[in-house]
């Protein structure tokens, strides 16, 4: 029987309805599937291209995985959640 695993773990029931923000630093659409688990909206941030240098803050505001655009991604995830 499956007891969910670690999608239990990393959805507790809780927070099963809230829409998600998968932050990778890799492909964005590595995560993308985790609003498939239960059906509710993903906005995955991630690395499109590789190959640029520079300090680790420079490289992810580049790519759009800091701070300020995680932000904006989990208002973008609300709004389409309706919330």
């Amino acid at each position: 029987m499956d007891d969910g695993g670690h999608a239990r773990i990393l959805f507790p029931d809780h927070e099963r309805g809230a829409p998600i923000v998968a932050v990778a630093d890799a492909a964005p659409h590595a995560l993308a599937f985790l609003g498939g688990i239960h059906g509710v909206p993903v906005v995955p941030l991630g690395v499109p291209t590789f190959g640029q240098s520079g300090t680790i803050p420079d490289l992810y505001r580049e790519a759009g995985i800091d701070r300020d655009h995680i932000v904006e991604a989990a208002l973008v995830a609300l709004e389409l959640a309706g919330r």
